[in-house]
């Protein structure tokens, strides 16, 4: 007993304030996940013949462990111009991290007390109007890059909605039971695609 007295009391004055430490490290690492926002925005800009140069989309990215109401949506420029980009009737709940795509609503042109406004591309700054007030939103970084990859490049060879490949030699169609239907013959003279009869292969000369 008294053994078992003295690794207690070993334990309270050593283990027991580490296992302490470390449970309030955990505990404040979680509530700061739900402590204040932290919001991440990409965006495109898209330049079309018989409109203004516009905010295609935005992708928004909720960091922490709590749920985002947005009822609008503001690009900032020159520190004292906003434009409100989207206006979300109801708002859009922006889940813990969730990501969403938004798509503003296009316009003719811009203006600024009766000027044009067309300076779209130059440090625009957005931020969330909310049920906690405004809330600015970070530049997404993406922290990988794919340029040292070489690019493989996709040919897609179409016909009558179907895919094929080079191994095709010919295409065949042809009307069956009413319905139009479209075979492919390949290099090697078999038959596929829409083929049902028995014969699945021709022998070329």
């Amino acid at each position: 007993m008294y053994y078992i007295d003295c690794f207690i009391a070993f334990s309270n004055s050593y283990f027991r304030p580490i296992l302490i430490l470390i449970s309030s490290v955990f505990a404040i690492f979680f509530a700061s996940k739900k402590i204040g926002n932290n919001i991440t925005v990409n965006y495109s800009i898209s330049y079309e013949g018989f409109s203004a140069g516009s905010i295609k989309e935005l992708v928004l990215s909720n960091k922490k462990d709590k749920p985002v109401s947005i009822f609008s949506i503001y690009a900032l420029f020159e520190n004292d111009l906003a434009l409100e980009v989207k206006k979300l009737s109801p708002p859009v709940i922006l889940k813990p991290y969730e990501t969403v795509s938004i798509f503003p609503d296009k316009y003719s042109e811009l203006s600024v007390d009766g000027d044009e406004f067309n300076d779209m591309l130059n440090n625009i700054k957005f931020v969330i109007d909310s049920a906690d007030g405004l809330i600015p939103c970070k530049k997404s970084i993406k922290k990988e890059s794919m340029s040292h990859y070489r690019t493989i490049t996709k040919n897609t060879y179409l016909y009558n909605g179907f895919v094929y490949n080079e191994s095709v030699r010919f295409i065949l169609d042809y009307v069956f039971e009413g319905d139009k239907k479209t075979a492919f013959i390949t290099k090697s003279g078999y038959i596929g695609n829409e083929w049902g009869f028995f014969s699945q292969s021709l022998r070329f000369a």
